[in-house]
């Protein structure tokens, strides 16, 4: 069974593995003149601001610039005018579809018949309420 170690661990042949890797990986060694040169072109480049301040005064003129055309628009655009009638929908009274009020049940009432309250024909019965192929039906397995 395989030990168990901490993550930051690394057994030797993982060691040998990341040395190879990092070895391989590694910038070659500068020759001394042009590590100085090197050195000399970075600290000159970091100390000359110029780049950077040209870069800030781009983005500052840039905004200018949106802040104006924003500005012209804003005085060229018109303004906008509220509408003479407002069309809102809403729902037709009874009245209006020529139908009767809404129904209302009884507190007592099973939820059976409130169901059965909304339909509009009177019930029969049970035999002559289903429809003609399931009254087949029904006459060949119950004998009705």
């Amino acid at each position: 069974m395989r030990d168990m170690r901490h993550d930051d661990e690394l057994g030797r042949d993982d060691q040998a593995f990341v040395d190879r890797v990092s070895a391989a990986y590694r910038a070659p060694e500068l020759p001394p003149s042009r590590r100085v040169a090197f050195r000399e072109a970075l600290d000159r480049r970091m100390a000359d601001g110029t780049r950077a301040r040209r870069w800030r005064a781009a983005g500052l003129l840039a905004c200018g610039a949106l802040a104006l055309a924003l500005a012209w628009l804003g005085t060229t655009l018109p303004s906008p005018v509220a509408p003479e009638t407002t069309n809102v929908a809403r729902a037709p009274t009874p009245a209006e579809t020529g139908l009767e009020a809404p129904l209302t049940i009884a507190a007592d009432t099973t939820p059976e018949e409130a169901l059965l309250s909304f339909s509009d024909e009177p019930l029969s019965d049970e035999a002559t309420s289903l429809p003609a192929d399931y009254e087949a039906i029904e006459s060949l397995f119950l004998g009705g």
